[in-house]
This record gives structure tokens, C-alpha cells and sequence, in this order.
């Protein structure tokens, strides 16, 4: 059994766990990072909704970097460009006699590290409007105004790992009703989204993520193989990638139920609090994450031993002489297992 559940061992007579697989936060602190050199609209205080527009601007994406130190010893005295001059690919940007760089791009020249011994060359400005995407009050703007926090409610689903950074993005959910991937869901239309590919993360499908340009992916287990190799892969590539109950196959219907009707959404894998967060209207109850209570016929279970680990089904029967119960799994055909192998799920 995971240790995470062990230490409830010693629950009174057929008194179990029941962990809040989605919990709702009525507020919380919800961080939208801003593109630096966009002009903030919006003030502490005021309401947002999804298309509430909170700054715009023009800013270069990409950026070329072209080290010009190793051309002369005084390579300061040859740069013959200027800062925020335009230039095209072929044009010369330290010159000393025949010598001379030429910028391998089109762009915009930027000498601002020219002291540190290389010259940026920036793509055109592209307009860039970040939007609120979640509905809430502004709580908080950073001091660098590179940051804000909008207080609005959502449901967070507890993750076991987080590998990689915080990632905020449109959600998609790939796996089929009985969480099974298949890799060509995998393709140019999640660019740039995070997703969800159901019971089994393995390196395959975190190397096409990766290629397809896909910024986070969400599973209920991952691969054990090799594990300790995916996770230096993971931490040294841009792709996030969220995990919701452990290693190895993770079968849990809860989740077919509830994400899909989430797809398209925006959506944050929180770093900080070790969450998948969801902005949500919904009127849920707000309650403890976890609590204790007796077992009852129908009670929705997810069991954690093996064969069955991560399965989830219906309490059909309880055998209180012997702490077992009997559990119609939601793919069909009945178990029996013992007490202290399951939780409730509220």
C-alpha cells in the first residue's frame, strides 16, 4: 500500500480514508505571468473575465545571438551597427578592413550585451495581448508589474510529481474513455497546450510531446522503468510534465469523468503547491482534503493494492468481521479487498 495512506492504518473499525481526488477553493491565487515590455490596463481591485484584456504590446520573440568578442581583442572599436538599427541577413555587423560578422538573420540590432561580448539580433515586434483567462478581482500586481494574481475559484487535483516548471496553458484531453493513448493524438493540433494522455506516461510519448511542441503533459502514472533517466530528461528539456498517483499503470476512472468536460479550458500545473489547477464557476462544496468516516454501500472507492492498484468502483458489500469489502469495478466484474487497501473518494 503507498505510504501516503499506511500512516491511517490505525483507523477505528471499518472507518476509512476519504481523500477529495478534486478539491473546490472557492479563492484562490490564481498567478498570470505578463510579457515584459507590455503595458498593464487593469489596477488592483477591478473584476476580470476570461477575455478581459489585462496588457498589450509589441516585443520581439525570438532573438539571435551572435558572439563578436573572439574578433579582435578591441572588437568595440569594429562594430559598425547600431543599437535598434534594422538589418538584413548578409549585412556586416563588426567590420575591420576585409574582416568581418555578418548577421545571419533579418531583425533588429540590440547592443545591450555588447559589453559582455556578444550582439542580439531580435526578430520584428509582434503584437502581444495576455489575456485574464480565468473570471475573479485583481488581488495583487508584482512591483516589475512582470506578474499578477487574480483571486478566483477553482478545483485542484493533488499531483505526486511535478517535473519541470509551472506551466500555464489550453488543456487537452487525448485518452479515450477507458484512458488509453494513442500516439498519433499526439500531433500539430496541441501545439502549444498541455494534455492529458490517461493512464501511462512513457518516454515515448514525452519525446513526441516534446517534438510536437506540446508544453505539459498530465497522467495518472508513469513508466518505471528507467524512471530516474526520465526525470533528468524531463528537468532538461522545456515540457512539464505532471503526475497524478505514482509509477507504473494507473487505471482511475474518476478522472475520465471529470477532465474531459475541462478540455480547452486554460489551465495551470502549479509548481508551488504541487497542483494541477483548474479555474472553475461551478458550485462545488468546499471541505478538508482529506477526511475519516464510516464506509457505506455505493460509496465510490479507488483501491490501492495490486493487482487492482488505481482502479475504482462502487462498494457493493462489507464484510465487517473480517474488514473487507466487495467492489463492483467500474469496468465490470467484482473484487474483494481489505479495508485498509482503499480510500473513498468524496
Amino acid at each position: 500500500m503507498d505510504r501516503e495512506f499506511s500512516r491511517f492504518s490505525f483507523l477505528r473499525f471499518m472507518e476509512i480514508v476519504y481523500i477529495k481526488k478534486i478539491a473546490y477553493l472557492k479563492v484562490y491565487k490564481y498567478i498570470r505571468k505578463i510579457d515584459p515590455d507590455t503595458n498593464l490596463f487593469l489596477s488592483v481591485g477591478e473584476s476580470v473575465s476570461k477575455d478581459s484584456i489585462i496588457s498589450k504590446g509589441s516585443i520581439s520573440k525570438m532573438s539571435y545571438r551572435i558572439k563578436v568578442s573572439d574578433f579582435s581583442s578591441n572588437y568595440l572599436k569594429y562594430v559598425s551597427v547600431l543599437h535598434g538599427e534594422i538589418i538584413h541577413k548578409g549585412d556586416a555587423i563588426v567590420r575591420k578592413r576585409k574582416k568581418a560578422i555578418f548577421s545571419p538573420v533579418d531583425g533588429i540590432v540590440d547592443l545591450s550585451h555588447l559589453s559582455s561580448g556578444f550582439i542580439l539580433v531580435k526578430s520584428y515586434p509582434e503584437e502581444i495581448v495576455n489575456k485574464s483567462n480565468v473570471n475573479g478581482v485583481i488581488s495583487d500586481i508584482s512591483d516589475d508589474k512582470d506578474k499578477i494574481t487574480i483571486d478566483t475559484s477553482v478545483l485542484k487535483i493533488d499531483l505526486k510529481y511535478i517535473f519541470g516548471e509551472s506551466q500555464e496553458s489550453k488543456f487537452k484531453y487525448l485518452a479515450d474513455d477507458r484512458g488509453f493513448l494513442s500516439l498519433d493524438k499526439i500531433n500539430t493540433s496541441v501545439v502549444g497546450n498541455i494534455i492529458y494522455v490517461g493512464n501511462f506516461i512513457t518516454m515515448e510519448i514525452i519525446k513526441k510531446s516534446l517534438a510536437v511542441g506540446v508544453v505539459g503533459v498530465i497522467g495518472n502514472g508513469i513508466e518505471i522503468r528507467n524512471n530516474e533517466s526520465i526525470e533528468d530528461f524531463v528537468n532538461s528539456i522545456p515540457l512539464t510534465v505532471g503526475v497524478i498517483d505514482g509509477f507504473g499503470v494507473i487505471e482511475n476512472s474518476y478522472f475520465y469523468n471529470i477532465l474531459p468536460q475541462y478540455d480547452s479550458e486554460s489551465l495551470l500545473i502549479d509548481q508551488s503547491s504541487q497542483a494541477l489547477i483548474i479555474p472553475s464557476d461551478k458550485n462545488f462544496k468546499e471541505g478538508k482534503t482529506f477526511e475519516i468516516k464510516q464506509i457505506a454501500l455505493n460509496d465510490l472507492v479507488q483501491i490501492f493494492s495490486f493487482p487492482y492498484w488505481g482502479f475504482s468502483g462502487v462498494v457493493k458489500s462489507i464484510n465487517n468481521k473480517n474488514k473487507s469489502v466487495q467492489v463492483l469495478l467500474d469496468f465490470g466484474g467484482e473484487v474483494n479487498v481489505q479495508i485498509d487497501e482503499i480510500v473513498g473518494i468524496i
